[in-house]
């Protein structure tokens, strides 16, 4: 059996970083599938500890979880983790939506910019999505659901999402290559980075 412990890796890695460097100036916090997940949470604390820093959070392959991962982050010990702050005062495991917490982060602390990137027929999430009861060929209205929830909040989302079937980018050749509509990603990225971001990009066919 493997027991992953998540929260206190990331944590380690976390209090690691900033002793290593208190001065950064630019702090990218990314996470890919599960990771994505709570990458605006450890961005908020980040910046909680490096009030100089311009902290920016990508969350690779995560947007099209479902709403009803709640059910499961209850046995994750996920609300007892959260962060002491007064966005989370009367938080419940079934309100711990992808989405819940991007918009308490963004609340939290408006500095914070956001970039989500799916492909619209990930095969792992579309595994999840089916265990949800929903149907695998609809992740990208999960994605877009999500984005318009976070973005109701008043928080802006940057958002790409791929045709085909793959999952995650970041480790993959493909992020140095990838082109969509004809925008080449590592550009869009990188406006991103700059503060200078770039429209959605969506696939069109997304089949791929």
């Amino acid at each position: 059996m493997i027991e992953h412990k998540g929260f206190v890796n990331a944590s380690a890695a976390l209090t690691t970083m900033i002793e290593r460097f208190p001065n950064v100036v630019d702090l990218v916090v990314a996470g890919l599938s599960a990771g994505a997940f709570t990458t605006p949470l450890y961005a908020g604390v980040a910046a909680d500890q490096l009030p100089n820093a311009k902290v920016a959070v990508i969350a690779d392959g995560g947007g099209a979880v479902p709403d009803a991962i709640s059910a499961v982050t209850a046995n994750w010990g996920t609300v007892e983790s959260l962060p002491d702050w007064p966005e989370f005062a009367g938080t419940t495991a079934a309100m711990m939506t992808p989405a819940y917490s991007f918009a308490k982060v963004a609340e939290h602390n408006p500095s914070i910019t956001f970039l989500r990137y799916d492909y619209a027929y990930d095969r792992v999430l579309s595994g999840y999505a089916v265990m949800a009861g929903l149907s695998a060929d609809g992740l990208v209205d999960v994605i877009r659901s999500g984005e318009a929830s976070i973005e109701a909040t008043g928080a802006a989302v940057a958002a790409w999402v791929s045709p085909g079937d793959a999952h995650t980018i970041l480790g993959r050749p493909d992020f140095y290559t990838e082109e969509l509509n004809g925008v080449r990603f590592l550009d869009w990225l990188l406006a991103f980075l700059d503060g200078t971001p770039l429209a959605d990009n969506y696939c069109v066919d997304c089949a791929g």
